[in-house]
């Protein structure tokens, strides 16, 4: 197993891989979250398949934040999140210039780490997936939805981030096929009433 797939028994960050990845992911854009101009410079992943992503690639990860645990003297400007997506198991994220409540939906980009091992309460060895990761702002987390052709599953998700931006186009697309159709009903179906009005004339 390859020391980016290698199991940590423990929270034994800083390593080398680590530390190495926490400083290219902190370099990119500005201090804050990042932006959609940030995000349209990097190789995005919408679904990563975790253990065989490119060298290089940054990971979408979405869903609710479930725990959040500051790094401390590591990097006192960071800290180690646990997230779950809907219809994945929870990961593990590093956030560096982290902005979120616990129980809020987030949105996260980052290189993946590894796989953390840690016991649970009742002893229970549990595996999660790792990654060094930044937030986004609402511009950059509505530009992801749009890429990924995820309108209604980024409103779904509650995340709130470009809720009015997305639902107004949704109307606009819906409002636009109702009245596509009622063009296409008339132009069909007028000449066949003109031809039913002839065929009665004719017949008084």
């Amino acid at each position: 197993m390859d020391e980016q797939n290698a199991l940590h028994t423990m929270r034994d960050w800083p390593g080398e891989r680590f530390e190495s990845l926490w400083t290219a992911v902190g370099s990119v854009g500005g201090s804050g979250a990042l932006t959609k101009d940030d995000l349209a410079a990097l190789p995005i992943v919408l679904k990563p398949t975790w253990g065989s992503m490119a060298d290089g690639a940054w990971a979408v990860v979405q869903g609710r934040l479930e725990q959040k645990t500051p790094l401390g003297e590591v990097h006192p400007d960071g800290e180690e999140w646990f997230i779950r997506p809907h219809d994945a198991a929870p990961i593990a994220a590093y956030v560096n210039a982290p902005s979120a409540a616990v129980g809020s939906q987030v949105v996260v980009v980052g290189r993946e780490l590894g796989v953390l091992r840690l016991a649970d309460r009742e002893g229970e060895i549990r595996e999660y997936q790792a990654i060094v990761a930044r937030t986004v702002d609402a511009a950059g987390a509505a530009w992801i939805g749009h890429r990924g052709g995820e309108a209604a599953g980024l409103l779904a998700s509650g995340s709130g981030v470009g809720s009015a931006a997305l639902l107004a186009a949704l109307g606009v697309i819906v409002a636009g096929g109702w009245i596509a159709a009622r063009l296409f009903m008339r132009r069909s179906t007028s000449p066949a009433l003109s031809r039913i009005h002839q065929v009665a004339e004719r017949a008084r």
